[in-house]
């Protein structure tokens, strides 16, 4: 006989029962759930590797310059503007580039050769921004009257010497002076006629016009149109003006 006050026995509740080789032993739960998780983590950690961008800043590669592939040339505008244009009076290029060395004004100034004055109807300007992202070259070279004929000349040089350090940056063209005689909008669409620009993007208010296009005779640029141009009634005649991606003056 059990003694009075000795503890009850647990009742045992009946359930399935498994199966010797059904016993699952600890590390067979535990291995299903590690995979799971290392499954998980590795989907989590693989967009960081998969896509440059999203790593940090630390371990993103550098960025470098590279030599752009030869294709077709900026010489092109002068195709343009004799099939609108009369009279070249001025042609401008503008460049901003960032930079890592602060020294590289110095050297692209010596090397383009401005440490003297600038001759007859040319103005210069190189400097040395600091930017939100850093410092930055620009560039502004303005030529009038028969410089500005020699204005493809001068882009080959200052292209030159950027690419002697290095940079490969695109220099924006702007040629402009006296239109022929016409309507402004059929003036402007003949421009970029002789470029076979399509993707057309025409506005006029009568006075002034405007047409920007897409060309494969010209480099692609930063936009969706890569030639711009834009005439405006002065006086008796027309004023013009083409540019590369775009125009730049107010017109």
């Amino acid at each position: 006989m059990r003694p009075r006050n000795a503890h009850p026995r647990p009742v045992r509740r009946a359930g399935p029962r498994l199966a010797p080789e059904q016993t699952l032993t600890r590390q067979q739960v535990s291995l299903p759930l590690l995979l799971s998780l290392a499954l998980a983590l590795a989907l989590v950690a693989a967009p960081l590797w998969a896509f440059p961008g999203l790593r940090p800043a630390a371990e993103r590669p550098r960025r470098e310059s590279a030599a752009p592939l030869p294709g077709p040339a900026l010489e092109m505008l002068n195709r343009a503007w004799e099939a609108a244009g009369d009279r070249l009076e001025q042609a401008l290029l503008f460049l901003q580039e960032p930079v890592e060395d602060p020294q590289v004004a110095e050297r692209l100034a010596a090397g383009l050769g401005w440490g003297a004055d600038a001759p007859t109807g040319e103005e210069r300007s190189l400097r040395l921004v600091d930017g939100i992202g850093g410092p930055y070259v620009e560039v502004t070279w303005r030529l009038r009257g028969e410089a500005a004929a020699r204005w493809d000349e001068r882009y080959r040089e200052l292209r030159q010497a950027l690419a002697a350090e290095g940079l490969w940056p695109q220099v924006q063209v702007e040629l402009s002076g006296r239109a022929a005689g016409g309507q402004p909008l059929a003036l402007a669409g003949a421009a970029l006629d002789a470029l076979g620009a399509r993707q057309r993007e025409p506005w006029s208010d009568g006075r002034a016009a405007s047409v920007a296009g897409y060309t494969p005779l010209l480099p692609p640029g930063p936009y969706a149109v890569n030639v711009q141009a834009a005439v405006r009634r002065d006086g008796d005649g027309n004023r013009l003006w083409i540019g590369w991606p775009t125009v730049r003056s107010d017109y």
